[in-house]
């Protein structure tokens, strides 16, 4: 009966079926029902479609600006993130004298270059199965050991150091624009947590990640141009590799002396594993 078949449509809406054509064999008031209850459904389903696909756009904005591991514990309502990760190497770099040139160009050319090579970085950091922290003008915060523990973290952070080189000396050169990268390397332990409400950031605290922003900034200043500053503790495991120059010992903030090491492209020692 034409009654049951309206009842048995509603049932299967109720349960979460939306793609539900109910059928009256007859041109009375029941046909009329049926006709206003399919569209109602077909309503239903066209905006329960316009909802999943507002959602995946959702999930890959996030994806964009937060690792994945986060965004699927954000979603599983999870509050207070914050993590402590005991094995992580940290890569802090940033890019010199790009503020400088920016002078030089118009604000659409500075914002695509220096997007083109945020883009080259994020590309080559999924190449070497590095984790992207974050962006901030000019400066590149990415980390290896996080969400997976890698006994290969410290070589697969300088492998991407080395290509973050030879990515911003191809920019330069084929734009015509003098900017150069320095960049420090550290790992030990850090603290990882989601901060803000409004807008969220996953951030790295503690002395690792801080001594490898200070390296970077002491290459800034005392190192050479397109080279990688690391520490005796990444120099130790890594010099039969990579050709290593040392520059001395620093005075670290809180930590005293520390010996310090450079490298430069095509540091290489032997072919990459």
């Amino acid at each position: 009966m034409p009654i049951y078949r309206l009842i048995s449509g509603a049932k299967k809406i109720t349960s979460g079926e939306t793609n539900v054509v109910v059928t009256v064999p007859s041109d009375d008031e029941f046909y009329q029902l049926a006709t206003a209850f399919n569209k109602m459904a077909r309503t239903i389903d066209e905006e329960k479609e316009a909802l999943e696909e507002q959602i995946r756009q959702n999930d890959s904005l996030l994806l964009k600006t937060l690792p994945a591991p986060i965004v699927k514990r954000l979603k599983e309502g999870e509050k207070q993130i914050a993590d402590k990760f005991p094995h992580v190497t940290v890569l802090s770099a940033n890019i010199v004298g790009f503020d400088e040139e920016c002078e030089l160009m118009s604000a659409e050319e500075a914002v695509g270059i220096l997007n083109d090579i945020i883009t080259a970085f994020d590309d080559a950091a999924q190449r070497h199965d590095v984790e992207k922290i974050s962006t901030v003008g000019t400066s590149y915060l990415a980390a290896s050991g996080l969400f997976v523990p890698r006994l290969d973290r410290d070589k697969a952070v300088i492998e991407l150091a080395l290509e973050m080189l030879r990515i911003v000396r191809a920019f330069s050169q084929e734009r015509h624009h003098y900017f150069e990268i320095r960049i420090g390397i550290y790992s030990g332990e850090v603290i990882g947590g989601l901060l803000g409400k409004q807008k969220f950031i996953y951030n790295l605290m503690g002395n690792t990640a801080k001594i490898a922003r200070f390296l970077m900034i002491v290459n800034s200043v005392e190192g050479k141009p397109n080279s990688i500053l690391v520490s005796q503790n990444l120099y130790e495991p890594l010099q039969e590799f990579y050709q290593f120059s040392k520059m001395g010992e620093i005075d670290v903030p809180g930590q005293g002396k520390m010996a310090v090491w450079l490298l430069s492209d095509g540091g290489h020692k032997n072919k990459p594993l």
